[in-house]
């Protein structure tokens, strides 16, 4: 009975959002899904290194126990992954870990994109042909279901580090047509309550749903954010330098053109010759990647060798769950020589401690990182060993990622057979180089914090920017 309480509202909401448009959808017995859900929890308790990190095994088990009781016979594949997502995601809470819909199942997609102000979701873009979006919208509903209720759905099946909010409201802003169309429902018309911010009218619009790739070439004739790009500007005036980092990945980097090393490189060098006072890195939007990067941007601000991660750590260095996984034998055996077990029964990735060395061109003066919740992975580490390591000072909003760590690196994927729900889990944990004595909580606290009202996204405006600048200027006319 109490398992049920727990699961009810989730039930509730799935058949009310998908019932209807699920009718000609595969639909799998009760046996089929309890097969699927098992495998799902031997894969996850023996891979996720991290699984238990917020989350204690008792509940997990009382989690899983409570998904079965909800299982029946000709339980549709949407309903069945929107309840998996919606029971598991908030208790991993782990920004590496995904659990995706099987391939090609979700189409219909929503033609808007949004932002967050204060939890509540405004309409910025609509991509119809029809209509011509000429303010911002305040949500109230789409098909009937009131935006508070599409919000909390949302940030429940959003995966985010420590159940980080920030990341969770900035996800939703680069990918809302994804995640309400998974987690919430997929329609061909969309109607659209709406407020009308100029006017307080309020108003009913009717969108059509749009495919992937349409909604991509509709949002390429618009800026966005989260773009990958390195940019590099000076401001004379201040004797400032503007740094933009929107990636560590190289492969990312290397599409648009960038040779990170070399990148930085120059960038240093004119630092230098201009004779620079003032740095502003930009890791808004940042999703991460390559430790190697993250780590070399911080050589040229340290005098000394540093540690990015003091130990990397996994579950085993032998996994016996991989029937339906993108592993094999061989990946086993090769796991078995990088993860060695140390003189306290830890598996320690081999080569993930190292110490990286200063650059001989190194910056002395004034350094701001700006952050914001998507800034993610290596891009969280960063800013963290930046403020331990008195490099910098940050300013923004709590990023993505901890003091301490979080999980990441090499990911199983695993297909299950029935559902082909498609689960990609972190085996690895990454412990930051960062003495616990530095701090009180484990998130990121930036040193200024930064908090968008409504009239400053209308305006796009670029508050932690600001708020170096002002920094900056206040240091230079003291």
């Amino acid at each position: 009975m109490n398992k049920m309480k727990y699961i009810l509202p989730i039930i509730l909401l799935l058949i009310g959002c998908s019932r209807e448009i699920d009718s000609n959808r595969n639909r799998f017995s009760q046996k089929e899904l309890s097969t699927d859900l098992e495998i799902l929890r031997e894969v996850l308790e023996e891979a996720h290194h991290g699984l238990y990190m917020y989350t204690n095994k008792d509940k997990f088990n009382f989690i899983f126990d409570s998904i079965q009781d909800c299982l029946i016979d000709s339980m549709s594949v949407t309903d069945y992954y929107r309840l998996i997502v919606l029971s598991l995601t908030d208790k991993i809470q782990c920004g590496h870990t995904g659990i995706y819909p099987p391939k090609g199942m979700f189409t219909k997609l929503i033609p808007i994109d949004v932002f967050i102000v204060k939890d509540e979701i405004y309409i910025n873009r609509i991509y119809d042909s029809v209509i011509d979006l000429k303010g911002i919208l305040k949500l109230e509903s789409i098909n009937g279901i009131d935006a508070k209720s599409i919000f909390k759905t949302l940030r429940e099946g959003i995966p985010s580090d420590g159940n980080n909010n920030n990341f969770k409201d900035r996800i939703m802003e680069v990918d809302f047509p994804m995640y309400f169309t998974q987690l919430v429902g997929e329609a061909d018309t969309f109607k659209l309550q709406v407020i009308e911010m100029n006017s307080d009218k309020d108003t009913s619009l009717f969108v059509s749903a749009i495919n992937w790739d349409k909604l991509n070439k509709a949002r390429s004739n618009y800026p966005i954010n989260r773009d990958n790009k390195l940019d590099f500007k000076i401001i004379d005036s201040l004797s400032t330098a503007y740094l933009k980092i929107g990636s560590f990945e190289g492969w990312r980097l290397e599409q648009q053109g960038f040779d990170y090393d070399k990148y930085l490189l120059n960038t240093f060098d004119s630092i230098q010759k201009l004779g620079i006072e003032n740095l502003i890195i930009d890791l808004k939007w940042n999703m991460g990647g390559d430790t190697d990067k993250g780590a070399k941007l911080l050589s040229y601000f340290y005098d000394k060798p540093f540690q990015f991660y003091y130990k990397v750590t996994a579950s085993s260095n032998h996994y016996k769950h991989l029937k339906y996984t993108d592993k094999n034998w061989k990946w086993n055996f090769d796991i078995r020589h990088d993860h060695k077990k140390n003189n306290v029964g830890e598996y320690v990735t081999f080569g993930m401690d190292n110490f990286f060395q200063p650059q001989q061109v190194l910056f002395k003066g004034k350094v701001y990182f700006l952050v914001n919740g998507n800034s993610h992975s290596t891009a969280s580490t960063v800013p963290a060993l930046a403020q331990f390591l008195k490099i910098g000072r940050l300013i923004g909003e709590k990023p993505s990622g901890s003091y301490s760590g979080y999980n990441g690196g090499n990911w199983i994927g695993l297909t299950l057979p029935n559902t082909k729900i498609y689960a990609a889990i972190p085996i690895r944990s990454f412990h930051n180089a960062i003495d616990s004595s530095f701090y009180k909580t484990d998130y990121i606290q930036p040193d200024y914090v930064v908090k968008y009202t409504l009239e400053d996204k209308i305006m796009n405006t670029d508050l932690e920017l600001d708020k170096a600048l002002e920094l900056i200027g206040l240091t230079k006319n003291n």
